[in-house]
């Protein structure tokens, strides 16, 4: 049976026998599963030290979403790993949040494959007195994943020592995914 080009929706050939009930069950199988996209809202509930100067991966331990089984709690934590069937394009978001900075650098980045995404860093400089906690967020960004690849969120600060993850209901590293629509 042949499939459209871009969703691989089956469809009759011309010369396939008449079988209405079977080919219209074969379409409704096809778009119902184009209208469960996978989804994930990724976090962490324990505290990560990051090392001074690193760009390090976040630790994601906890779900919040996880609509396909595309992020592991046991291993890789901190991946998004497109799952087989859904390669395209995604909506990507970051965040993390350390404390005690200081008047160091703090930075947040995506990263796909381990390598950064253009465009994707947001850095700022500590105040140096008082609060000098940091939390930071990614713009939304769309990344083409094939089944398989990956993205994170990445974090780096310039306090001199590791600095830890602050982590609750509100605040910590975080990473949100959403497939948006096929290459």
């Amino acid at each position: 049976m042949p499939t459209t080009p871009r969703y691989a929706l089956r469809y009759p050939a011309s010369s396939d026998a008449p079988n209405g009930p079977t080919q219209l069950q074969n379409l409704a199988t096809d778009v119902e599963g184009w209208l469960s996209p996978p989804v994930a809202e990724l976090y962490t509930n324990a505290v990560q030290s990051v090392p001074n100067a690193t760009w390090t991966s976040m630790t994601l331990n906890a779900e919040g979403i996880d609509t396909h089984n595309a992020h592991s709690t046991a291993s890789n934590t901190s991946r998004f790993v497109a799952p087989t069937g859904w390669g395209g394009i995604y909506q990507v978001s970051g965040q993390s949040y350390l404390v005690q900075i200081g008047d160091g650098v703090m930075a947040v980045r995506l990263a796909k494959n381990g390598v950064p995404v253009r465009g994707s860093i947001v850095r700022v400089r500590g105040a140096g007195s008082g609060d000098t906690d940091r939390g930071l967020s990614t713009a939304a960004h769309f990344i083409q994943l094939n089944a398989g690849d990956y993205v994170e969120v990445q974090s780096f600060h310039t306090r001199g020592v590791a600095a830890d993850t602050f982590t609750n209901d509100e605040y910590g590293p975080s990473l949100s995914v959403c497939w948006v629509r096929a290459a």
